[in-house]
């Protein structure tokens, strides 16, 4: 009876024994998964500056803040927790040069960058460096040739192109436009990114359409009437703008000041959702618009996941933002691809990886699902870092209740290729980019090799 009381407890007690270090070996599998390396990422931004109120929703909130949500609902990338270290640049070129200095000392693996002077100053060093760069700006030098920068929609330039497009569809359905060309006018800030639609003009010439006038203004004017009428006065049938949404209220409003009887349609700088939420519902004669990245409306959100969780974000952290939310889903959408991108590098090499192996993550995305807050995005490595050339057009249409009036965004097509529209000189950097199109059935057009219409 002693004997088996005292085996009894032997076994008792070596049972305890393995039942706590078979804890101990769970607990410390669990504390070693949570202290992974981290993934160190980077902002390079304009925190303070002129170009602020443009970039900080999408490098400094939109970005960071996508990951900080990874952290929380995914604990991570594989495990692997990222940090994000922001550098204000001031929107000066040493800033942006030393800023960038910083970040490299911080052993970053990937970078958001939407300031133009850094995408294109700094664009041999991101190749030296060889560091993936998500961009929220579509000007064409920073896209050719296809390096480190990624986006995930057209550059402004074949935005233009998409719009001519559908000016021609419009006008064409009312008459016959071989007798009677379309005739277009231009309307721009007058600074790099409003300019960057500017190579669409020789486009819209190569399809048959007139350019009857172009007017550059400030990039936040405070009246336009004045070239407003210049562009009354060339009997245009659209025009065509590549402002900021601030801006297009102001042209908007002169436009109904002067009875300006002439359509806008606007590029993808001039976000339409922004300006709904400026105020702009007054929208003068008619006032078109295309996209590729997810609008904020209602009806949006309640259908794509991405553009829900983001707004969930952007309200609870950022309300100042919900003006323009746009920019907040620039950096939301960029972050989704680097992530992607990274989850690539780590299962086909392991861990560590260098940014040569995050290249080659981004550059391996092929359809991938952006949950409705963009179209899908397939890299080309070497040859393609747009991600997609897929747009939507849409119409701003004004309803009104009683005395109450509001704006509503309508969808007036599906996903619909833009044309690649390049500046003169550009053919020769862009090594295999128009046998790409030609594979893909996309419209190519450049100086050097005029048009070729795709399907």
């Amino acid at each position: 009876m002693i004997i088996g009381n005292v085996l009894s407890k032997r076994y008792a007690a070596i049972s305890l024994f393995f039942s706590l270090a078979l804890l101990v070996f769970f607990l410390s599998g669990n504390l070693w998964a949570k202290s992974k390396a981290p993934i160190k990422l980077g902002s390079l931004t304009d925190l303070t500056g002129p170009a602020s109120s443009m970039v900080v929703a999408m490098d400094a909130w939109g970005f960071k803040d996508y990951f900080d949500w990874v952290n929380q609902t995914k604990g991570g990338i594989e495990g692997h927790p990222v940090e994000c270290s922001v550098v204000d640049t001031g929107y000066k070129m040493d800033k942006i040069k030393s800023g960038y200095e910083i970040l490299l000392e911080k052993n970053i693996l990937a970078m958001m960058c939407s300031l133009s002077p850094a995408l294109e100053g700094l664009k041999s060093r991101f190749e030296k460096d060889k560091i993936v760069v998500m961009s929220g700006t579509a000007n064409t030098p920073s896209m050719w040739p296809a390096g480190y920068v990624y986006q995930c929609w057209p550059t402004y330039a074949d935005c233009a192109g998409f719009i001519v497009d559908r000016v021609i569809e419009q006008v064409s359905a009312k008459r016959d436009i071989k007798s009677k060309p379309v005739r277009l006018a231009w309307l721009y800030a007058n600074n790099p990114m409003g300019m960057a639609i500017l190579p669409a003009k020789a486009y819209a010439e190569a399809r048959g359409c007139q350019n009857v006038a172009d007017e550059g203004e400030p990039m936040v004017p405070t009246n336009t009437v004045t070239e407003l009428r210049r562009i009354a006065g060339s009997k245009a049938d659209a025009i065509i703008v590549g402002v900021l949404p601030a801006a297009m209220i102001i042209n908007l409003k002169d436009a109904v000041r002067i009875g300006l009887s002439v359509p806008f349609y606007a590029t993808l700088m001039t976000k339409l959702d922004g300006v709904i939420q400026y105020g702009g519902i007054s929208l003068a004669p008619g006032f078109y618009g295309m996209d590729t990245t997810g609008l904020w409306y209602p009806e949006y959100e309640a259908k794509s996941t991405a553009v829900k969780t983001a707004m969930q974000i952007l309200r609870k952290k950022h309300p100042e933002g919900l003006t323009e939310p746009w920019k907040f889903f620039d950096g939301w959408q960029k972050a989704m691809i680097l992530e992607e991108g990274l989850k690539n590098a780590i299962k086909a090499k392991g861990w560590p990886i260098t940014r040569q192996d995050v290249k080659a993550g981004v550059d391996s995305l092929k359809d991938f699902n952006m949950q409705g807050i963009n179209a899908n995005v397939t890299m080309h490595a070497g040859i393609d870092n747009r991600g997609t050339v897929k747009c939507k057009f849409y119409k701003i249409e004004k309803k009104q209740k009683g005395l109450a009036a509001s704006a509503l965004i309508v969808e007036k097509s599906d996903w619909i290729s833009a044309p690649t529209v390049l500046p003169a000189k550009y053919e020769t950097k862009c090594v295999g980019l128009k046998e790409l199109c030609k594979k893909n059935g996309w419209t190519y057009f450049s100086p050097e090799s005029g048009l070729i219409m795709g399907k």
